[in-house]
């Protein structure tokens, strides 16, 4: 009796930009079956060394064959290409310094290290990132005339890590200047399966405004903010995604614009995504499963920047 036929899996490649759902890519990978035990003496065709990879997967070590020529590469995106880190994630010496770098000469890099996803509207990298405590790295690149690149991300553990404790803000001579930073956090949990475009999100203030000594604006004040975005997650691994604009605050009859866009992909859908495209011995029969929701739960942190200078009084 002669071994089975090969088995056709399909893998499922995607690129997720800031503006386009991901495209699916499928790549035929042909997997040559062992030989069923105590049946015949029919030997599988040879197979070059070259053509042969190694994949550890949950049930353990699996050797996947690719028969006759390569996969094809995959198609372009019209992305760019995805930035790398310099240091693993995992637990870091505190001081550690990451360098972050594009394949492509002319990309300019963005990042986050608060946990919301990076956009072209995030820090632009300049050089090495110091972390000193606890960080979710994640990074995009852009190039002229493509959309951003996939997210790639890493956690650092630092040993003896503590939070940072909010310290009060201080309105020069009575005036909030425009563009101080003022420390947020979200109050409600807001799922992108259910959230509408134009929706609130709640959102409190964690410091302190004082004048002088006293306290005009007291931590626990709530923000106004509204969702502007709102993607839901999709067949074949595509993630939901969140974005929301934090808008202003009022105390005293006094209204303080704000001034932040964030976003929110579900979780590492864009890291695993790569992985598959990246590593052509990943087996998928069929389509990948269905992409994670974007989920903004209570406790997340968020800067916003004072859009105006706006005098405050006791």
């Amino acid at each position: 009796m002669k071994s089975s036929p090969p088995v056709i899996l399909l893998a499922g490649v995607f690129a997720f930009g800031h503006e386009v759902a991901a495209q699916a890519i499928q790549q035929t990978i042909q997997v040559n079956q062992t030989t069923m035990q105590g049946v015949g003496n029919a030997s599988p065709p040879a197979i070059p060394a070259a053509r042969q990879a190694t994949q550890q997967g949950a049930q353990g070590q699996r050797n996947v064959q690719y028969l006759g020529e390569a996969p094809p590469a995959p198609p372009d995106c019209g992305c760019a290409r995805m930035p790398t880190l310099s240091v693993e994630a995992g637990e870091l010496a505190p001081g550690t310094q990451v360098t972050i770098t594009s394949p492509t000469q002319d990309a300019t890099i963005f990042y986050t290290t608060d946990g919301w996803t990076p956009t072209p509207a995030s820090t632009r990298y300049t050089g090495p990132i110091t972390i000193t405590a606890d960080t979710r790295l994640q990074a995009i690149a852009q190039e002229s005339q493509k959309l951003p690149s996939p997210v790639v991300q890493a956690r650092y553990k630092v040993q003896g890590s503590m939070d940072p404790v909010p310290q009060d803000v201080l309105a020069t001579g009575g005036t909030l200047l425009k563009g101080t930073p003022l420390l947020l956090v979200t109050d409600a949990e807001v799922v992108s399966d259910s959230a509408e475009v134009g929706d609130s999100i709640p959102l409190l203030l964690v410091e302190n405004v004082k004048v002088g000594d006293t306290v005009v604006v007291p931590k626990g004040t709530t923000v106004d903010a509204k969702i502007t975005k709102v993607e839901r997650a999709g067949h074949s691994g595509k993630p939901g995604v969140l974005e929301f604009q934090v808008h202003s605050f009022s105390v005293h009859g006094v209204t303080v614009p704000l001034d932040a866009n964030l976003r929110l992909e579900g979780a590492d859908n864009g890291l695993q995504s790569h992985a598959v495209s990246t590593d052509l011995v990943q087996q998928v029969a069929g389509a990948l499963p269905p992409g994670n929701e974007a989920d903004i739960v209570p406790g997340m942190p968020l800067t916003a920047s004072v859009a105006a200078d706006t005098s405050l009084h006791p």
